[in-house]
């Protein structure tokens, strides 16, 4: 793929995150709603987080940057994650509570007495979603120094079968193009993901609050 191929397919993709974030602006007022309470101190940082990422994760499609951009598609995932865990730990509460004091989500259980480790949490969303692990897989080597910084960098050369091309350079590699937009697509699909789970507790938050006036107006 060549790179005007590329930055165009970039362009389109980031005309739909930017989509994405006027929606998850507009959610976040349905997520606070009338009340606030304890777990949308939670949600909200969530968020807040989606939108750093995607605005992140456009300025480095942008450049082409594949290596930064994949990380930013593990993040989105670990928010998908973290949303996840809220939603099958034993004690809600205590989740909110480690999340504000830095502590380690890993340490605590779910309902059935399991530590919500990160393979616990992708693998249940994985029963939702059958990409996410293998995404999760995949992108994971982008935070860790692994074959995908390997390949992007030393490739075979047209000189025989024993020669190598290394490429150390501020400018990226035309055969980077097409996975930049196949994580392009990923990140826009499980921003939806997201999206679409924020979606649920935004109902909760409007259920609860709906019972909590129909409680009012009974006690008058």
């Amino acid at each position: 793929m060549t790179n005007e191929t590329c930055l165009q397919k970039v362009a389109d993709a980031c005309a739909v995150i930017e989509k994405q974030i006027d929606q998850t602006i507009e959610l976040s007022r349905y997520v606070i709603g009338n009340t606030l309470t304890k777990y949308d101190l939670f949600l909200c940082p969530l968020l807040n987080r989606s939108i750093q990422l995607s605005q992140g994760f456009m300025a480095l499609i942008k450049q082409r940057n594949l290596t930064c951009a994949g990380s930013m598609l593990r993040l989105q995932l670990d928010n998908c994650m973290r949303l996840y865990a809220s939603t099958i730990v034993d004690d809600q509460n205590a989740l909110i509570d480690c999340v504000i004091s830095g502590g380690k989500i890993g340490d605590l259980t779910d309902k059935n007495g399991k530590k919500m480790r990160d393979s616990i949490l992708k693998d249940g969303l994985a029963q939702y979603d059958s990409r996410f692990a293998d995404v999760y897989d995949n992108t994971s080597g982008y935070i860790h120094y692994s074959e995908k910084s390997f390949y992007q960098s030393i490739s075979a050369s047209n000189g025989g079968d024993y020669d190598i091309s290394i490429q150390i350079s501020k400018e990226p590699s035309e055969k980077v193009n097409e996975a930049l937009c196949e994580c392009a697509e990923a990140f826009i699909y499980f921003t939806d993901f997201f999206l679409r789970m924020m979606e649920g507790a935004a109902k909760s938050k409007a259920d609860l609050e709906k019972k909590f006036e129909e409680e009012e107006k009974d006690g008058d």
